[in-house]
């Protein structure tokens, strides 16, 4: 662990003591690694309010939650390319192409639904300076 042997002195008012406290204990840290931390953002930044703080925790469930939209839009790519395959072949009658293509909807429609909601947020990270904790 580092050793931090320097000080830094500021002086502010009880509402700025118990706002650090609080964002401090939100991110289950302590107030000097929250005034490391935030030390730590570009000062031409800070105005454009697009930072965004992960721990490790946070950052792998993003990850895994990625990876599983991911994988769901790889079965349905492989499901239109099962299609193709075999209606190249002649290997398909229309109702049979009708029935796949409508599974491979139902299964985009339950992901668009899943992640609907999380497409902004995530772009939001996404285009945000990440400082790790």
């Amino acid at each position: 662990m580092e050793r931090f042997d320097r000080r830094l002195h500021v002086r502010v008012g009880e509402t700025d003591v118990e706002r650090a406290q609080a964002l401090a204990g939100a991110l289950d840290i302590t107030t000097s690694a929250l005034v490391r931390l935030l030390l730590q953002l570009p000062a031409e930044d800070i105005a454009a309010q697009r930072h965004v703080v992960l721990d490790l925790t946070c950052a792998n469930r993003l990850y895994r939650e990625l990876n599983q939209w991911g994988y769901q839009q790889n079965q349905a790519a492989h499901a239109l390319n099962r299609i193709a395959y075999y209606l190249r072949r002649e290997a398909m009658d229309a109702s049979d192409v009708l029935d796949e293509l409508s599974s491979v909807g139902r299964q985009l429609e339950r992901l668009r639904e899943r992640t609907g909601e999380l497409v902004a947020p995530v772009r939001k990270v996404a285009e945000s300076h990440l400082l790790f904790l």
